[in-house]
């Protein structure tokens, strides 16, 4: 076992495993690897070193099986609450579905709103654009005329 598995394993830094291999506390040996050395442990020597720790005091004990009464208890428990949890998720997911459709409806409305938008915006510009033309006809048409023909359709009006 690597120094990271039996640092996990015996619940302490890779630092202080590596203290009490080089004191002698935990047994290990170097082996050599593509980063250089690096500590390998065996597995017996890491179970005898949480049970020393445990002894001692110095490592919280590794859980105990508990009596099948008491795991039927917390399983009821666990069951509680998970449908408890789940009772709330569904309930969070329906308003959020009932949020997204509101937002659907809102996005189609304003998809409505904006092509009614574009349409206005064509026709006016369609408008602005016979005005022009118009204009300028008329333009044309006061330049083709001669002086007299002008004066004429002033007076006349």
């Amino acid at each position: 076992m690597n120094l990271r598995e039996a640092a996990q394993s015996l619940g302490v830094s890779e630092n202080t495993l590596r203290r009490w291999l080089r004191s002698g506390k935990v047994p290990g040996v170097k082996v050599p690897s593509s980063r250089g050395e690096e500590w390998h442990i065996e597995e017996d020597a890491v179970a005898e070193a949480r049970k020393n720790l445990e002894a001692k005091g110095s490592l919280s004990p590794s859980p105990t099986v508990l009596p099948p009464d008491l795991e039927n208890r917390l399983a009821r428990i666990e069951g509680a609450l998970t449908g408890v949890w789940l009772t709330d998720l569904a309930s969070r997911i329906d308003k959020l579905e009932a949020e997204n459709a509101q937002l659907r409806q809102e996005v189609i409305q304003a998809q409505h709103e904006a092509q009614v938008l574009v349409q206005r915006l064509a026709e006016n510009s369609q408008r602005r654009e016979e005005d022009i033309l118009a204009e300028v006809r008329a333009i044309r048409r006061n330049q083709e005329m001669s002086w007299w023909e002008r004066l004429w359709w002033r007076i006349r009006g």
